[in-house]
């Protein structure tokens, strides 16, 4: 049985000081996020994360120099974000970047409902940010440590 994609978007991860860390957008409640949305009917699930990544975030990951890295080839595997079946249908690409990421972003009010829906961006620690954000993001980090160690395994291997 194959799960609906309702939402899709971007888990940015930055290693700062040795250790990774996640692109977090504060929202009005105090949660911890990403930028995430709604995937439109008939839009594809890439598609729907670069829009609602550019919505949320005003960067747009196809041209932003500060994205340096991403885990799977976007334009060919369509399958490649990471996906928790708890999420209800969420698909997140996770994608390494530079800190200066930070210095691109601008919260804007949601276009359709006016509404401010995350007051600032910063970088937080995997650990913080799955003690700050819903329990259906949490599990995401998991998701996002088990595939970066895997890929930094194999690189070191060579």
């Amino acid at each position: 049985m194959s799960i609906e994609m309702k939402g899709a978007g971007f888990l940015f991860v930055c290693k700062i000081n040795e250790e990774w860390n996640v692109l977090t957008l504060l929202d009005c409640y105090g949660k911890y996020d990403v930028p995430k949305g709604t995937i439109d009917k008939g839009e594809k699930i890439l598609r729907a994360a670069k829009r609602e990544c550019f919505e949320e975030t005003s960067i747009n990951v196809d041209t932003n120099m500060n994205i340096i890295k991403s885990w799977g080839d976007w334009d060919k595997d369509d399958n490649c974000y990471l996906f928790s079946k708890s999420s209800k249908g969420l698909a997140l690409y996770l994608s390494e970047c530079n800190y200066d990421l930070l210095k691109d972003i601008r919260i804007v009010p949601n276009k359709k409902t006016k509404i401010l829906e995350h007051e600032k961006a910063f970088f937080t620690t995997f650990y913080d940010f799955y003690l700050n954000s819903p329990n259906y993001l949490g599990e995401y980090i998991f998701l996002a440590k088990e595939k970066i160690k895997n890929n930094e395994q194999r690189t070191n291997k060579y």
